[in-house]
């Protein structure tokens, strides 16, 4: 169910039946996508190899590696007065979900370029749920495009190479550590938004390079 869905108005049906229409022959397209968007889109080619027109893929602050709100009830989130993404924060857009049904690595050939930021549309409400920094929605393992889910306590970084943040750390913390967080190689950072930009703000990102 959810992102990955079959079923005859399901994410993954949708998707395949618009780009046999309109990305085959002498047509090609550019593909944009919003949050849960991302995860559809990764898992559609992860999963296919579509003899399809791609000239560029944009994941706007995607959920490809999944959310750590996917974990509660759309209900109570709704009651919270969070955004749903649509009732599609289901267990497909968990963490597990979304890292587990599909490998992350294969995209072939295409690179998903991805966008990120640092606001929120929740006051912040959402944060404590969220490891790391966060867009109110997502945390920092997705929009990074991290291929763990851990707590990414820095800024996405353009590209997809590994993103590297020192801090002290040891016996009076006088030694220096380092915290590495390594990313799926498909996806390609173009933009981080910061503390201003939040999930909703994603949505105007498509014109981001």
């Amino acid at each position: 169910g959810g992102a990955y869905s079959w079923e005859t108005c399901g994410a993954q049906k949708q998707l395949h039946d618009a780009l046999r229409t309109f990305c085959t022959g002498s047509n090609d397209c550019e593909i944009y996508t919003h949050s849960t968007g991302g995860l559809v889109v990764a898992a559609y080619f992860g999963l296919n190899n579509p003899s399809v027109n791609i000239r560029r893929i944009q994941l706007m602050a995607s959920a490809a590696g999944g959310s750590e709100l996917a974990d509660f009830s759309t209900s109570y989130l709704a009651w919270l007065g969070f955004d749903t993404l649509g009732g599609e924060l289901d267990e497909s857009v968990s963490t597990r979900g979304a890292r587990n049904g599909f490998n992350h690595y294969q995209a072939r050939g295409r690179t998903y370029y991805t966008t990120s930021g640092e606001g929120t549309d929740y006051l912040y409400a959402t944060s404590p749920f969220l490891p790391g920094k966060d867009d109110g929605v997502l945390a920092n393992h997705s929009l990074c495009n991290v291929n763990t889910v851990k707590s990414v306590d820095q800024s996405c970084t353009r590209g997809n190479g590994t993103m590297t943040r020192s801090y002290s750390c040891g016996f009076l913390w006088l030694s220096t550590c380092y915290d590495r967080s390594y990313r799926w190689s498909p996806y390609y950072t173009v933009y981080r938004g910061g503390g201003s930009h939040s999930h909703g703000d994603a949505k105007r990102d498509y014109n981001r390079r």
